[in-house]
């Protein structure tokens, strides 16, 4: 953790425009009037300052559903292959991801995550690595 001298108090990070596009005209919507999702226990999340989120990888949707359900941007690690990908490699990297290269151990992916930590951003890992 990052003294006390280098941290400020206050780490608000805020969503970029695509961001807030995509989660409102898409992601929302499939969230509350698909899958008529609730969500519970929100007031626990700290609404600024770096956190880890952690989930299983179950459904191409967990990215979107799981950011949007968060009181707050999350910045996920998404495996390299995806940044390749015509149109959703630079979607996905508007929206706040970064790239990891799987089955090795990537430095740089976990450099990105500290410095997005650093700067209060919720960043979020699949642990499984893949669905």
């Amino acid at each position: 953790m990052p003294s006390s001298q280098n941290f400020p108090l206050i780490l608000r990070p805020q969503p970029s425009p695509s961001y807030r596009l995509v989660q409102w005209l898409l992601v929302a919507p499939i969230f509350r009037l698909l899958f008529r999702g609730r969500c519970r226990g929100m007031e626990r999340v700290p609404r600024q300052g770096p956190l880890v989120v952690v989930a299983n990888h179950g459904s191409h949707l967990d990215p979107p559903l799981l950011g949007h359900t968060l009181p707050r941007p999350v910045s996920f690690m998404a495996k390299a292959e995806l940044f390749t990908v015509p149109v959703l490699g630079p979607l996905i990297r508007s929206l706040g991801a970064y790239p990891v290269s799987r089955g090795a151990s990537d430095r740089e992916a976990i450099r990105t995550a500290l410095g997005r930590l650093e700067l209060g951003w919720a960043t979020g890992i699949f642990l499984d690595g893949t669905r």
